[in-house]
């Protein structure tokens, strides 16, 4: 469901993608490449491409802790 324009989705995945932050990421990187801001705000999609990073790289960190405390 994240791959496809979100008007193009039937309404059940439509209010489902609303809670995938993919969706975001996606769509920004669509607009950045159409160059069409209607798309979707690039800046936004980049930002949760970053949140996703620093939390990927925090639950990293605190498992390799966790494991060393093992």
């Amino acid at each position: 469901m994240t791959f496809f324009p979100r008007e193009l989705l039937v309404p059940v995945l439509r209010e489902a993608s609303v809670y995938n932050p993919l969706t975001y990421i996606v769509e920004g990187v669509r607009a950045l490449l159409a160059g069409d801001p209607a798309l979707g705000n690039a800046w936004a999609g980049l930002a949760a491409a970053a949140l996703a990073l620093a939390t990927s790289v925090l639950a990293t960190l605190a498992l390799k802790e966790r494991l060393r405390t093992l």
